[in-house]
C-alpha cells in the first residue's frame, strides 16, 4: 500500500518510531490473555461436558495438541495485526492551519475530525504504563462535544514532540495567532503570585477522609466477592478480602495524591498527577465554566473540601468508552483556603474575558 503524504505539521511534531512497538505489544497482551481464557473454555467443554453426552463422535484431540493450535492462531493474528498496524501508522495523518487542526486515522473505515482552536476546551497530555515504558504520550484535545474527546488526540509522540504540539495548541487557543479573517482580543490577566499546590497543598487530614471512604468502597465489595465465590455469608473470608482490597485501595490513592500538583499560569490552569499512568491537563481560563466548593460528608466531619474547575466537556467520553472527567479537581483543601482560590479562579475568568469578531 503506497505511503500518505504527510503534512509540514506532521513533519514539525512527528510520531515517535516506538509507537509501532508499543501499540503491538499491547496487543500482544491483550490477545494472549483472551486466548487462554478461549482455550480454557475450550478444553473444559471438550474434556469435562462432552464426555457426559452417551456418544462423544465429535472430537478427539488431547489438550496440548488444542494448545499447540491456541498458540499458533495467536501467531498468526499477531502477525495480522503488525500488518494493520503499518498501514494504519503509515495513513495517520494530522495538519493544522490558523483556524482549525485537523487529524485523521484508521484503514478499512477511516475518521477525520476537525477541531477549531476557538472551540477547543481543554489540552491534556497522558501515558499509560506502556507509553511510560517506551517514553511516549497521547496529546488530547477536546472541544464541547463528545466526538473530539474521542477522536481528537495525536498519540505516540516522543517527550519533545508532546511538549511543543502542547504548548502549540495552548497559544493557538490563547488567541497569540491573528488569522486573515478573525481578530482575537487577547485579555491582559493578572494572575497572584504562586498559585499552585506549594502554596495550597492537600492538608494531612485529607488522607483520613480517603481512609474512611475507602472502608465504605471496598467493604461493598468485599461483600459482593465473597458472596460470589461462597453463594453464603463469610465472616473471616470477607476480613481477608476486605483488608486486602483496603490496603490497595489506600496504596493507590496515596501514591495519586503524592503525585498531585497543579499550577496558575498566564494563559490556563495545570495539573498534573499519575505514577504508572500519568495525565498532565491544561485548561485555558477563557474555557472555564463553572467553579464548585466541593464538601461530602466526611469533609465536613474534617473541615476539607475540594474545588472543582468545569468546563464545556467537564464530563466527557473517554476513547474506550468510558466516562471521563475532563475538568480539574484540587482536593484536600481548608475551606479557607478552597475559597480563596474560588476567589482567585472568579475574579481571572469574569475580569479577563477574551472575545472574538470577524468571519
Amino acid at each position: 500500500m503506497m505511503t500518505q503524504e504527510i503534512s509540514a505539521f506532521q513533519a514539525r511534531f512527528p510520531l515517535s518510531a516506538k509507537k509501532f512497538s508499543k501499540k503491538l505489544l499491547g496487543k500482544m497482551f491483550g490477545s494472549i490473555l483472551v486466548v487462554i481464557f478461549w482455550t480454557i473454555s475450550i478444553g473444559f467443554f471438550l474434556f469435562t461436558l462432552l464426555p457426559l453426552l452417551p456418544s462423544n463422535p465429535f472430537f478427539h484431540a488431547s489438550y496440548e495438541e488444542i494448545l499447540f493450535l491456541a498458540v499458533i492462531l495467536w501467531i498468526i493474528l499477531t502477525l495480522l495485526y503488525a500488518m494493520y498496524l503499518r498501514t494504519y501508522i503509515r495513513r495517520y495523518f494530522y495538519d493544522a492551519n490558523e483556524n482549525f487542526i485537523t487529524i485523521k486515522k484508521g484503514v478499512f473505515a477511516p475518521s477525520e475530525i476537525h477541531v477549531q482552536y476557538q472551540k477547543i476546551q481543554d489540552v491534556y497530555v497522558d501515558q499509560d504504563i506502556l507509553d511510560r515504558i517506551f517514553g511516549i504520550y497521547d496529546v488530547h484535545l477536546a472541544s464541547a462535544t463528545s466526538t473530539s474527546s474521542i477522536e481528537a488526540h495525536i498519540d505516540g509522540v516522543d517527550t519533545n514532540t508532546a511538549n511543543a504540539l502542547r504548548d502549540y495548541l495552548l497559544s493557538k487557543i490563547s488567541g497569540h495567532s491573528v488569522s486573515a479573517n478573525m481578530v482575537t482580543a487577547v485579555p491582559e490577566r493578572t494572575i497572584p503570585a504562586d498559585v499552585s499546590s506549594d502554596a495550597f497543598p492537600i492538608e494531612a487530614r485529607y488522607y483520613a477522609v480517603v481512609l474512611l471512604r475507602g472502608v465504605i468502597t471496598t467493604g461493598v465489595l468485599s461483600a459482593a466477592i465473597v458472596f460470589a465465590i461462597f453463594k453464603t455469608w463469610n465472616l473471616s473470608a470477607f476480613v481477608v478480602v476486605a483488608l486486602a482490597l483496603y490496603v490497595v485501595t489506600i496504596v493507590v490513592q496515596a501514591i495519586r495524591l503524592s503525585t498531585f500538583r497543579f499550577v496558575f499560569t498566564q494563559d490556563h490552569l495545570m495539573m498534573r498527577t499519575g505514577f504508572l499512568a500519568t495525565t498532565e491537563k491544561h485548561v485555558p481560563y477563557q474555557t472555564v465554566q463553572d467553579v464548585i466548593l466541593n464538601q461530602d460528608f466526611f469533609d465536613r466531619l474534617f473541615g476539607t473540601c475540594s474545588v472543582i474547575i468545569e468546563n464545556a466537556t467537564a464530563i466527557a467520553v473517554s476513547r474506550r468508552g468510558r466516562a471521563r472527567f475532563s475538568g480539574i479537581m484540587i482536593p484536600g483543601q481548608t475551606l479557607e483556603r478552597g475559597k480563596k482560590l474560588i476567589e482567585i479562579i472568579n475574579s481571572i475568568t469574569s475580569k479577563n474575558k477574551s472575545f472574538v469578531v470577524g468571519l
